[in-house]
């Protein structure tokens, strides 16, 4: 029954925005709605009954807590909320964007340096001979000495 009315207590916090008070608010409600329940166990009403006298007030926080017999607890609710200012996102999103698309930029020129890196070990320079005019590869021994680039 326990595990029932914490859900019915999130539940009821589910739709109003995270905030420490908010917290607060819920584990007092909880803490409450235990005592109430375990002094009924104790007054004899059966535990299926006490726990949905509790659920039948269940509506809002104003309504548990007066059925719990404590003050309205202090929560912060929807209206409550400041609404920040439009542009201050607009000039979040645009330094997400102009990141975004510098990093893209530098990967791309890695990616571009590694697979020319790849190309040039893999190709053989080759040279024309100024004496003999033949073509000649670096790898091999040759004679000529005036090569041409």
């Amino acid at each position: 029954m326990r595990d029932t009315m914490k859900r019915a207590i999130d539940l009821l916090f589910q739709s109003l925005p995270f905030s420490r008070k908010n917290e607060l608010c819920k584990e007092t409600l909880m803490s409450s709605a235990i005592q109430k329940y375990e002094e009924g166990q104790e007054q004899g009403i059966h535990p299926v009954e006490s726990a949905g006298n509790f659920l039948i007030h269940s509506n809002s926080v104003e309504n548990i807590s007066s059925y719990l017999g404590i003050g309205t607890p202090q929560y912060v609710s929807e209206k409550e909320i400041e609404i920040l200012d439009k542009s201050a996102f607009q000039k979040v999103e645009k330094k997400l964007r102009r990141n975004n698309c510098l990093i893209s930029l530098l990967i791309a020129f890695c990616f571009n340096f590694v697979f020319a890196l790849v190309l040039n070990l893999s190709f053989i320079p080759q040279s024309i001979c100024v004496k003999c005019g033949e073509l000649v590869c670096f790898q091999q021994d040759t004679i000529c000495f005036f090569l041409v680039y």
